[in-house]
């Protein structure tokens, strides 16, 4: 899975990001960068580093995710009225 965190409207909005079970994905960029995990698990601290350099090599940022995401389907009249 492939994920792309941003700030909208001063609201995190996470998508899934192969996150590891017991973790929560909105962290997933503390955790790429400090190279430590908590969570409900038995982690070492390096999952979260280990899995993305596996899946997206090591030159690759959490910046890198930003080109990546498209919002074709976004509509922000209907995201504000779900409030």
């Amino acid at each position: 899975m492939q994920s792309l965190g941003f700030l909208s409207t001063g609201a995190c909005i996470q998508y899934q990001c192969g996150r590891l079970k017991g973790t929560y994905s909105e962290w997933y960029k503390y955790w790429l960068d400090r190279k430590t995990l908590l969570g409900n698990g038995d982690f070492t601290g390096t999952e979260v580093y280990d899995y993305h350099k596996k899946m997206y090599g090591e030159d690759f940022t959490y910046a890198d995710f930003a080109p990546m995401f498209k919002a074709m389907s976004y509509d922000a009249n209907e995201w504000a009225d779900s409030f």
